[in-house]
């Protein structure tokens, strides 16, 4: 079957190969086009006016500020939570915490630190 596709490309790509030359009538000649037809295809400059510089300045910082929040916003998302569900679930206790907490005072009445 491949031999058959590849015949059958040859042939195509006969007519194309032999193909008459274009004559001088229906060539473009690139005199006849006009300076101001030209079409500039490379990257301009930019503008060096204060105006200019002052939006392409304020246009990176909002870009950069919309795309900074919206990664604030995506990693608040998926962070853990950092609560408990208190009733049922209850935090590690250190080891010096008693219980109540309670004025203590000396048996003279005077206040504990």
């Amino acid at each position: 079957m491949s031999a058959v596709r590849i015949f059958s490309l040859a042939r195509h790509t006969s007519r194309v190969a032999f193909r008459p030359a274009p004559t001088a009538m229906t060539t473009r000649t690139y005199a006849s086009i006009k300076p101001e037809q030209y079409y500039y295809v490379n990257n301009q400059d930019p503008s060096m006016e204060m105006t200019d510089i002052t939006d392409r300045a304020a246009q990176t910082i909002f870009w950069t500020e919309l795309f900074r929040g919206a990664a604030v916003t995506l990693a608040h998302i998926f962070k853990e939570p950092a609560t408990i569900n208190y009733p049922f679930e209850k935090g590690p206790l250190s080891p010096r915490f008693r219980g109540e907490h309670a004025l203590r005072r000396y048996p003279s009445g005077e206040e504990r630190c």
